[in-house]
């Protein structure tokens, strides 16, 4: 089976401290998780450190959310202190042939975001900036509870403080600015977290009024995005995470330097459905979609050349054989024409009458005659060697070209499985996707 892994792509996440960064990273990775098979072509990767802290952090959310009616207490799950990679993939496999797309998440610490200029000079922060400026994909985690529960115009100046939108907005931009240079199509998708209050179907006025307050608070980023770089594509996006909450209450200090909401939350349950990820990653798949059939048509334009390759390499070795062996043939024939006639004109001298009159004269002659009749029959000696080695060369032609045809078959196997391949990619639509989690900006 032939492999081929591409370039890895990065995809960035971009939000404050409890934002809901790796939760969403968590449960993105479970999501993937369930749906590992050949038939959906996921396959995930998650190694050493990366592993253990996610499973850490899954393990003190889900004891968190262990008994039934309890209230949710965020203190518990520590805030991410240094840059961690979380590794995926996107696969497409037939009999012949595997495509790997592999995706690399980096989660940072959200005090990157709350506060950038005191983590500037940091390794780590150089590491964050370097990885945004190279992703395709942008996630923004929004807490929709602090969105959400702000009613009077000091708590929604505070929400916007909390939410760090100002800050999100340089950084966003930055992205936008540097993904317009590469000329490709790069997404940014707005994930709203812990928002299972507004997005459900029994609770419609909610889930509008949650729009619009989205719409709102952050159209100076969206307008920003696009001003910069038309073909980035933006969407909202409500993901229920690996830890279904409702808000119970909310409890704001709008007066102090540093604002902050404190919200209860009832725990909704941890095995019912993850909603929303398909529809987050509708837009990897679209990369990766974009990114696989790409290598298929440069691979597919490559083995092509190879076929044509070999045909011309078939036709140039026949050609010049054959010109060898009609060359040679025709010195053969002149060389067997010249012992003829030398031979001839031996004959014609042991004949003559005055053989004893001019004995010396013609010993000397025939001498130099039987020389020549032995160079000549030396010559044709050659001549007949170097035949005999044309024709094995011919030999090693008539199997080269055997194996040049059976080289061309397997690449026409090949195309074919490209072909094939290129079928199944195009059947990795997003038609099934949860459409009311969706909104394209």
């Amino acid at each position: 089976m032939n492999n081929v892994v591409l370039d890895p792509v990065n995809i960035a996440v971009v939000a404050p401290t409890g934002a809901g960064k790796t939760a969403l990273i968590s449960t993105v990775c479970d999501f993937i998780k369930s749906k590992t098979n050949k038939a959906d072509g996921f396959i995930l990767e998650i190694e050493g450190k990366a592993a253990k802290e996610l499973n850490t952090f899954k393990m003190k959310l889900r004891a968190n959310l262990s008994a039934k009616n309890v209230k949710f207490d965020s203190a518990t799950i520590d805030p991410t202190s240094e840059c961690t990679h979380y590794d995926f993939s996107i696969s497409l496999q037939n009999e012949n042939l595997l495509i790997k797309q592999p995706f690399k998440i980096l989660d940072i610490p959200g005090a990157f975001i709350n506060d950038p200029y005191s983590h500037q000079n940091s390794s780590e922060y150089e590491m964050f900036i370097k990885h945004l400026d190279s992703s395709r994909i942008l996630w923004v985690p929004i807490d929709a509870a602090v969105l959400m529960e702000a009613k009077t115009q000091d708590q929604i100046t505070a929400s916007e403080l909390i939410r760090r939108v100002s800050n999100l907005e340089d950084f966003v931009k930055e992205w936008s600015d540097f993904a317009a240079k590469n000329n490709k199509t790069d997404y940014c998708n707005f994930v709203l977290l812990k928002s299972e209050s507004y997005f459900s179907k029994d609770v419609l006025k909610k889930y509008n009024f949650c729009q619009k307050r989205f719409d709102e608070s952050y159209k100076s980023i969206i307008n920003k995005v696009k001003e910069s770089n038309s073909e980035d594509k933006l969407s909202c996006v409500a993901v229920e995470t690996i830890g279904c909450v409702r808000v119970n209450r909310s409890k704001w200090n709008t007066k102090a330097e540093e604002p902050s909401c404190d919200v209860d939350f009832d725990v909704l349950g941890t095995q019912q459905e993850i909603k929303g990820v398909d529809a987050l990653l509708t837009d990897v798949m679209k990369v990766a979609r974009a990114n696989i059939n790409e290598q298929i048509e440069i691979v597919k334009t490559t083995k092509t050349t190879e076929a044509d390759d070999l045909h011309k390499l078939k036709d140039e070795l026949i050609t010049k054989y054959q010109e060898q062996i009609v060359r040679l043939a025709k010195n053969k024939t002149d060389l067997e024409n010249k012992k003829n006639e030398l031979q001839k004109d031996e004959k014609d001298l042991v004949n003559k009458n005055i053989w004893d009159k001019f004995k010396d004269f013609f010993n000397d002659n025939i001498k130099i005659l039987r020389k020549e009749i032995n160079v000549t029959k030396l010559h044709i000696q050659s001549i007949e060697q170097e035949i005999e080695s044309l024709n094995s060369k011919i030999e090693t032609i008539s199997s080269m070209q055997e194996k040049a045809t059976t080289a061309l078959s397997i690449v026409e196997t090949e195309i074919d499985a490209y072909n094939g391949l290129m079928e199944k990619l195009c059947s990795l639509t997003s038609e099934n996707i949860s459409s009311e989690y969706y909104r394209q900006l």
